[in-house]
């Protein structure tokens, strides 16, 4: 997620504390070490997809290749809006909807 604020309304959630991921960041570097599941990109609704695009593929490589899922928060500003309008079950249920890229859609990014 985007916000430090909006770590508290889902399980095993990490803040970016903005818009963007550096290969040389600590969260890159703990999320290539130890994510073994799923990772969810879900940045607050002002972000433009070219954003969340460059994250997704800076991630998607090597042992995480695969694993990385995004969602686009469309009618709520943020991972605590939803919260706030439908508690956990608003949060699992846009989790649920997590979706992947496909390659060409990563095809033309600049990094």
């Amino acid at each position: 997620v985007e916000g430090a604020l909006d770590c508290i309304y889902g399980n095993n959630t990490i803040s970016l504390l903005g818009k963007s991921l550096t290969a040389n960041s600590a969260v890159f570097d703990a999320l290539q070490k130890k994510a073994n599941g799923k990772v969810i990109i879900c940045l607050d609704s002002d972000t433009k997809i070219e954003e969340t695009k460059k994250i997704y593929a800076l991630l998607n490589f090597g042992r995480l290749k695969g694993k990385i899922w995004y969602i686009r928060l469309n009618k709520y500003k943020d991972f605590g809006e939803v919260y706030e309008a439908f508690g956990k079950k608003g949060i699992i249920h846009i989790i649920n909807k997590a979706k992947q890229f496909e390659e060409f859609e990563l095809a033309w990014l600049t990094q």
